[in-house]
């Protein structure tokens, strides 16, 4: 009874991790999509349900609930026939290890499809751009913990079936070492535990930073950050890398718009009165802000 619970309740988890996976995967080349051709209104719409928060919550509640109610079954139907096994714990033991195992290659392979994709990108900017620039919330670098928890079920399947022979002892020794570091990879991997540790280290060196300042600095960087930042958007170069920024973070809105006042700026000087027309608010407004009010 109590190895059902936990292979339903783990189920329900890796399928809500699962689904997750690929609906951020998707999103990442959301962009991509679009821009491949032209998009009809419908494939706007069905984009636009695809992307949704709302979506996204009920996709990871049916994902996780239908993948641990498969679960249930196998295990229901395992401890009915097996009812009179006197070492039911190896079937267990292989129902956990496969259960974990298919979230775990199909993680790979979005990873191994996703460099095949930036092959190019890798070639030209090496290894750490793809996991950092390319990659602000560390989604790759949290997949990589598949190829520790992987690596871990692997070397614990060889291990229980003897393949060392008469060294009992040390097979013993080594499936308790990977046991534990098994659920520390999953521990890791589970909410993305990997990015989090990464973004309160990027925060703490920040901070640690920022202390290390003299507050008069301070006080002049920070009342010139927004005029810096316009500074530098005007260079063609820096404006196409941070452009590429807004994508790869999902915000590219943020830069279209920034163009958008732009021309709207540059219109209104040209202009004798120097006002900018209800019309061109009107496009802003539909363009940027009720789209946003819609998706929410």
């Amino acid at each position: 009874m109590q190895s059902c619970v936990i292979l339903t309740l783990l189920g329900i988890l890796i399928g809500i991790y699962g689904f997750t996976l690929l609906r951020f995967s998707y999103m990442r080349y959301l962009y991509r999509l679009l821009a491949m051709n032209e998009s009809s209104e419908k494939q706007i719409k069905l984009h636009r349900m695809l992307s949704s928060v709302l979506f996204g919550i009920i996709g990871s509640l049916c994902s996780g609930l239908l993948y641990g109610l498969v679960w249930l079954l196998i295990a229901i139907i395992y401890f009915s026939t097996n009812e009179y096994n006197p070492k039911p714990q190896l079937g267990i033991n292989i129902m956990y290890v496969i259960q974990v195992f298919i979230p775990c290659v199909l993680g790979i392979l979005i990873f191994l499809v996703d460099i095949f994709a930036n092959w190019k990108k890798i070639r030209e900017k090496g290894i750490l751009h793809i996991f950092t620039f390319e990659d602000p919330f560390h989604l790759r670098v949290d997949i990589l913990t598949l190829f520790g928890i992987l690596c871990c079920l692997i070397l614990i399947v060889i291990f229980n079936v003897g393949l060392l022979g008469s060294a009992a002892h040390v097979s013993d020794i080594l499936i308790a070492i990977l046991k534990k570091f098994t659920p520390i990879f999953t521990y890791m991997l589970g909410g993305g535990f990997t990015a989090v540790i990464l973004e309160w280290f990027r925060r703490a060196r920040t901070r640690y930073e920022k202390k290390s300042e003299k507050d008069s600095a301070k006080a002049t960087q920070s009342s010139n950050v927004e005029s810096l930042l316009e500074e530098y958007l005007k260079d063609e170069t820096f404006q196409e890398l941070f452009t590429q920024y807004c994508t790869k973070e999902f915000s590219l809105e943020n830069i279209l718009l920034y163009k958008e006042l732009q021309e709207l700026q540059k219109k209104s000087q040209s202009l004798s009165n120097g006002e900018i027309s209800e019309e061109d608010f009107h496009h802003i407004h539909v363009t940027f802000f009720k789209i946003i009010q819609n998706m929410k």
